[in-house]
């Protein structure tokens, strides 16, 4: 009989008390942006989700994802496979922009994790698409008793996810392309 994709000694015991609340009072990234708590975007009709690091410049600006150059980028690759974001769900590992472009810490990401889980939980998705590593921690980076390490040791699995009812297919950040 089959046990799964990775070893019961490595994944973590559900924590039956994590947050259903994003902790944005003590990650206080909201209060140094003009899109605080950036909302998921796209219609959602082709039961894709796309999760990114973090808003850019452009994204904090105008209030919603991937229309910066980096989301113009996203959005010509996708085309070419037939494949329009809009119609698919997008949000952020961390749903605040970080002043300096800098990358979100791990605890940015945990504070935000519950954002990325609720949408999950809610849109229901078929594929999940975390872009980059802090996308990665927000998605599966919880269910493992150690630190799962970086994008380029994930990227190209395409892995079953019972609790989500999804695929899960990491890939690099388009920034990083």
């Amino acid at each position: 009989m089959r046990k799964g994709f990775f070893k019961s000694s490595q994944l973590a015991i559900e924590n039956k008390r994590q947050s259903k609340f994003p902790a944005c009072s003590k990650c206080e990234l909201h209060k140094f942006c003009d899109s605080p708590k950036m909302e998921p975007s796209g219609s959602g009709e082709l039961k894709i989700l796309f999760v990114a690091e973090i808003p850019g410049r452009q994204e904090d600006i105008k209030g919603t994802h991937f229309v910066g150059p980096i989301g113009k980028y996203l959005q010509k690759v996708c085309l070419r496979f037939g494949i329009d974001i809009h119609q698919c769900k997008k949000t952020n590992a961390c749903a605040c922009y970080k002043l300096k472009g800098k990358a979100p810490t791990d605890t940015e990401i945990a504070h935000c994790r519950p954002n990325v889980l609720n949408l999950i939980n809610e849109f229901q998705p078929h594929l999940i698409i975390p872009l980059g590593g802090a996308a990665l921690k927000s998605v599966i980076g919880n269910k493992f008793i150690s630190k799962i390490g970086g994008i380029r040791k994930w990227r190209g699995f395409i892995m079953p996810d019972r609790e989500y009812k999804a695929w899960v297919c990491p890939t690099f950040h388009p920034s990083f392309v």
